[in-house]
Parts: C-alpha cells; structure tokens; sequence
C-alpha cells in the first residue's frame, strides 16, 4: 500500500462514501449502486480503485460480485478504517447511505441481470 495511491483513493467522496458502507458489511455491486444511486459502470470502476489500494476485497458468487474491507495489511491501514469509522458522520449523505442500505432486497431484486440471464438458459435449452 502505498501512501500517496491511498490518500489519492480517499480523496473522493464517492469512495469514501462505498468504504463508509463497506465497514458495516458486505456487499454486492448492485447494492451499491442502488444505495449510492450512480451507474453501475462509475461504481464498479471506483470499487477498482479501492481494490488496486489494498482497501478492498472481492469475490465472485454467479454472476454477482460482493466486495469486502480488506484486512488490514499494516498499521496505517488499521488507522484509516478507525479514521473511518470515528469520522462517518462527516462523510456526505452518511444518514441517507445508511437509510438505503437497511431497506436493501435480494441482488436479483434490484437488477434484471438474474431474471435476463434465466431467459437466455430457457432459449439455450429449446
């Protein structure tokens, strides 16, 4: 982790709002983009950034993909997820972030990737 790729990773209030959410769990692409309301393309290529700085973590499950805090790998590390969680109130639309994420449904709920996807293995196997 190198100090200035991270401090230019937390320099966006769009990261730090996913890290904000991250904290608290785990989540998939689609829950994020619901919660932050942005395209799914912006998201995914934040969370990239976020990935490329050791901050986070993801893995594949279907067609979905969840991310994850990664675990701390040194002491600066564990002091910027403190720092995050002792200055989320800060963090723009914080209050409203939350308020989404506790209404969240099913991955499949808030995407039509999953009911799509079961079309075309309905066409594949006629």
């Amino acid at each position: 982790m190198k100090i200035v790729q991270i401090f230019k990773v937390l320099a966006d209030e769009t990261r730090l709002r996913i890290l904000n959410l991250l904290i608290r769990r785990e989540l998939c692409v689609c829950h994020i983009t619901d919660i932050l309301g942005l395209g799914q393309s912006k998201v995914s290529r934040h969370l990239a950034h976020l990935r490329n700085a050791g901050l986070v973590v993801d893995r594949r499950e279907g067609l979905w993909i969840y991310y994850s805090l990664a675990e701390p790998a040194s002491s600066m590390h564990r002091e910027i997820i403190e720092w995050l969680r002792q200055g989320e109130c800060e963090i723009p639309m914080h209050a409203q972030d939350l308020l989404a994420m506790e209404t969240l449904g099913q991955c499949s709920d808030l995407s039509p990737i999953g009911s799509a996807s079961d079309d075309i293995d309905e066409i594949e196997l006629r």
